[in-house]
């Protein structure tokens, strides 16, 4: 059955590298991070110094436009699953029914987390002369969080010095990705169980309601509420800093978005096989 899932998955991989929308959704995603990064860039070509790419990537992927806009981004690559395609029945009748649904839910899982990698590259693309591979935050990043850099060259990212204080800049880079990955498999296995149930329409509102909700927190609330917000659990400045200001802690962050994916991800697979889709 594994082999058969993979097979089916390869296939799924295949028939979303030839679509016209992968490759837009990576180009306005590469474009996006220029954009983002280019204040940096334009400091570190100034001033000579050097930066860290974990410490860099950390405060990009906690500002919370980039959040909803790699979260659109998920939407749009995903938005398509169940794929429906003619060689589906096919495929449904070789492999099984079974195996077709577990690919289906795993192909959200490796673009989730293909799409994190993909945005991390691309930050190590923009600052690839400037990168100081020592392992410490280094004097690009303490330029802009304490020294004010940010200021001068209209960088909108948050410079929170408590990210800095509290974590290694690894750790929380990897922290960030693996937070991020799970946050949007959340966000597509919603979009998928509403193509299922509602049609394509209903999948991508329904995908796009923890978008909103994070949106929310980001601009009125913070704290208790932040529990109740999957998407906004995977930034750091979300999450407990240990200072008893009432934020959720990393490890619930990890549990509650890994068992709400590994919920709807059960749902998804047995809707898949019980309901009639039209392919």
């Amino acid at each position: 059955m594994r082999n058969k899932m993979l097979s089916c998955l390869r296939y799924n991989l295949k028939k979303l590298l030839a679509s016209p929308v992968t490759y837009l959704v990576i180009v306005l995603t590469i474009l996006f991070v220029d954009r983002e990064i280019l204040p940096v860039r334009n400091y570190l070509r100034d001033s000579g110094d050097l930066i860290s790419w974990p410490g860099l990537l950390t405060y990009l992927l906690d500002y919370a436009p980039l959040t909803l806009l790699m979260g659109l981004a998920i939407i749009a690559l995903l938005a398509p699953l169940p794929m429906t395609d003619e060689a589906q029945v096919y495929i449904m009748v070789r492999s099984g029914r079974k195996s077709w649904a577990r690919a289906q839910v795993a192909m959200i899982f490796v673009v989730s987390v293909a799409y994190m990698i993909l945005v991390s590259l691309a930050v190590l693309l923009w600052i690839s002369p400037y990168v100081d591979w020592s392992g410490g935050w280094s004097d690009g990043i303490l330029a802009f969080v304490e020294g004010g850099v940010y200021e001068t060259y209209d960088s909108l990212l948050s410079y929170d010095p408590w990210v800095m204080r509290t974590y290694a800049p690894w750790a929380a880079a990897l922290m960030e990705i693996a937070l991020h990955a799970l946050a949007y498999g959340f966000v597509a296995l919603l979009v998928y169980l509403g193509n299922v149930l509602f049609g394509r329409r209903g999948g991508v509102l329904l995908g796009v309601l923890p978008l909103a909700v994070d949106v929310l927190m980001a601009d009125f609330y913070a704290g208790l509420p932040n529990y109740f917000s999957p998407v906004t659990l995977c930034r750091a400045t979300m999450l407990d800093y240990g200072d008893g200001a009432g934020f959720p802690p990393v490890w619930y962050a990890f549990a509650i978005l890994a068992l709400l994916c590994a919920l709807f991800a059960c749902l998804s697979v047995h809707l898949s096989m019980k309901k009639e889709l039209r392919i």
